[in-house]
């Protein structure tokens, strides 16, 4: 498929000369680039009269397109606080756009901070709910024994619920032992 593309057209403007300034299917960009080129002169002071193009620079008042990336508005929904000069900068980016801080490394550090942290307090949780239940499971056993021993002081017709009870407690604390180990 051949390139369709226009090739690019070089006017040099001289002293003096005006540029045509109506460009056919311009975008407003390249509009305002041929304006400030038509603004364009010689400085007489650093370039003799057998300057060539490059050697043209803009008449006052000097217009500057900074090549300096910004960073976002404070109210932007992408705008995070650089943690070490607390101006905007944009979400996401590895460096602070205005003092050049590693966001990416100090975000990443802070994160294993806090899974590290998250991670002792379920490991905290998970030890006291295991404390919990031995203590229940101990209390069973310790009941389990006590109905046993009971039902050998109480009435006949009360030994085996007695018994049986106190090995059914057994039988449960024994199994809370053996399930949170």
């Amino acid at each position: 498929m051949p390139d369709l593309t226009p090739e690019p057209t070089v006017t040099y403007l001289r002293r003096g000369s005006q540029p045509d300034l109506s460009i056919p299917n311009a975008s407003p960009i390249e509009n305002l680039v041929h304006e400030l080129m038509g603004e364009a002169e010689l400085d007489a002071t650093v370039f003799d009269a057998q300057s060539t193009p490059q050697d043209w620079k803009p008449a006052s008042p000097l217009v500057l397109i900074e090549a300096r990336k910004q960073g976002p508005p404070s109210g932007h929904r992408n705008a995070i606080l650089c943690p070490q000069c607390d101006l905007s900068t944009w979400k996401g980016s590895e460096q602070c756009w205005n003092c050049g801080f590693r966001l990416l490394d100090y975000y990443e550090e802070v994160a294993a901070n806090e899974f590290a942290e998250r991670k002792l307090r379920i490991e905290g949780r998970i030890r006291r709910e295991r404390e919990k239940r031995m203590k229940i499971a101990g209390m069973m056993a310790l009941a389990a024994f006590a109905s046993m021993i009971l039902s050998s002081y109480s009435p006949a017709w009360f030994q085996m619920p007695l018994l049986f009870g106190g090995m059914g407690l057994l039988c449960v604390a024994s199994v809370i032992v053996k399930l949170h180990q």
